[in-house]
């Protein structure tokens, strides 16, 4: 009895028409369970798909309060929604720049900043040695904006995570087609939210974003040639 069950089963897989005939029963199932005899949609059907609808706008909707920084109210309504976060791969705050004053440790509180990655290039031409920089994130507007953003995490991730470093570099070799390659990253400060208040209001100077004073000291991340590649 058993051996003839496993038959039958290896039958219905190997055969194209009999799983054909199997996906069309569940088809018309479906369709008789939600679709009505007048074409419309069937009443338990539009309730179970609202529900549905509703339940994941309002976990996206409580995921995006719930990181940080958010209050303990926001925490404790994310906190049993995690295995559903991270079943649909949401639950994500998008608050990259909400972090102005204040780190996590209000004990020890500083401004935070945006890491920017420095390549320093060498080009070997018949007439010397040619020098390029390239920027991440660069200073110019990109398009599409998206783009600009993919720079911004590019440059964080370099710094957060050296180990990275190399395969950037090579990358860079092959792109540009530079001889050598140096790399660095140094922090782009926020300037003083008060500074910036009062220049809004005219109650101060204007504020320069791109002055030195805004940049911290610049660290090597590693440099290479590009034949090590």
């Amino acid at each position: 009895m058993r051996r003839q069950f496993d038959l039958r089963l290896v039958s219905l897989e190997s055969s194209p028409l009999s799983t054909n005939r199997l996906l069309s029963f569940f088809r018309t199932t479906a369709r008789r369970c939600i679709v009505a005899p007048d074409g419309y949609w069937r009443i338990k059907a539009k309730v179970i798909v609202s529900l549905a609808i509703i339940f994941h706008m309002s976990a996206i909707l409580v995921g995006a309060l719930g990181g940080h920084p958010s209050s303990r109210l926001e925490q404790h309504a994310a906190a049993p929604l995690r295995r559903y976060f991270g079943f649909v791969n949401q639950g994500y705050a998008y608050r990259y720049y909400a972090r102005l004053d204040t780190t996590v440790d209000p004990q020890h509180p500083h401004r935070w900043g945006t890491p920017v990655v420095t390549l320093e290039m060498e080009f070997e031409r018949p007439d010397g040695i040619k020098r390029e920089i390239y920027r991440l994130p660069s200073k110019e507007r990109v398009s599409p904006r998206l783009r600009f953003q993919r720079q911004l995490d590019l440059a964080y991730h370099l710094t957060a995570d050296p180990k990275w470093v190399g395969s950037f570099a090579r990358h860079a070799c092959k792109t540009f087609g530079c001889s050598k390659v140096a790399i660095y990253t140094q922090e782009h400060q926020i300037p003083d939210l008060d500074v910036v208040r009062a220049a809004a209001f005219g109650r101060g100077e204007p504020v320069d974003l791109e002055a030195s004073s805004t940049y911290a000291h610049r660290v090597k991340l590693g440099e290479f040639k590009c034949t090590d590649f």
